[in-house]
């Protein structure tokens, strides 16, 4: 199974409490009778992001109607990318008492600054293949009959930054007093999580001879992202292209939060 962690959240909360269900109903399926697990209603599952730390909330209600409580209700999660370990949360151990509901909270910690930067770099720009495991510990009689079961699921990590695109096609070339300014327009969506936060995209154009212009552009986030990037060149060295045409690299590094990304394009000028 496979589906996106932040693009559809309500999606991936249900998941997990249906497999928590199942891991729950095989632990103790005699000796307590009618058991079940619900999601609550009205709740503020929305992940949040707080400096380096993505944390999300999964509230899970019990109801044990059946002959015994359930002693030491323990959730674990555990979310890893290869070998890095990414977050591994346990529940505080909850009884629950038959005859009623009770309430047991897993928090979900990611902290991207305790990440490698080869890590980070894939779960910010890039689509990536988590692996999660799901466990359930509980007992009954007193915690004389004690079981757990844990199962392992691939999860598809949408990228916090996507689909960059440098519009090359539409390079605009405008004088500006006695220099020209060269805008190259580009485009990016980012996660919810992170919009209002900034991203620094460090550009330089280049000819067959070096350096011709460097420049910085600091973004502040929205969904849906859109703007230039400009570059100023001497009136000669335009008026020399004009007749002149050259392939200039476009040289891009992008940096959020010290995950980078390093993208190249070619712009055809002059003639």
């Amino acid at each position: 199974m496979r589906w996106s962690l932040w693009a559809v959240r309500s999606a991936i909360i249900a998941v997990d409490l249906i497999i928590a269900a199942i891991i729950v109903l095989s632990i103790l399926p005699l000796a307590t009778g009618d058991l079940s697990v619900s999601i609550p209603d009205n709740q503020d599952n929305e992940p949040t992001m707080e400096g380096d730390r993505i944390t999300m909330s999964l509230p899970i209600d019990v109801s044990n109607y059946g002959y015994f409580s359930i002693d030491d209700l323990t959730l674990m999660l555990r979310v890893s990318n290869g070998d890095l370990v990414i977050t591994d949360q346990r529940s505080q151990p909850v009884d629950i008492p038959s005859g009623g509901t009770t309430r047991v909270n897993l928090a979900l910690t990611m902290d991207l600054g305790s990440i490698s930067d080869e890590a980070l770099k894939d779960m910010v720009f890039n689509r990536t293949v988590l692996m999660m495991s799901l466990g359930v510990e509980a007992g009954y009689s007193l915690s004389l009959v004690k079981a757990s079961v844990n199962v392992q699921e691939s999860m598809e990590w949408d990228p916090l930054i996507s689909d960059f695109n440098l519009d090359v096609y539409n390079v605009q070339t405008i004088a500006n007093g006695s220099n020209y300014n060269v805008l190259v327009p580009y485009s990016f969506s980012a996660s919810e999580l992170i919009n209002g936060r900034t991203l620094n995209i460090h550009s330089q154009l280049v000819n067959s001879t070096g350096v011709m212009g460097t420049t910085d552009n600091t973004v502040v986030m929205e969904q849906h992202n859109a703007g230039q990037i400009t570059f100023v060149i001497s009136q000669e060295a335009a008026m020399w292209y004009m007749g002149h045409p050259e392939d200039l690299r476009l040289l891009v590094d992008l940096d959020f939060e010290g995950a980078t990304m390093h993208q190249e394009a070619v712009i055809h000028w002059g003639g």
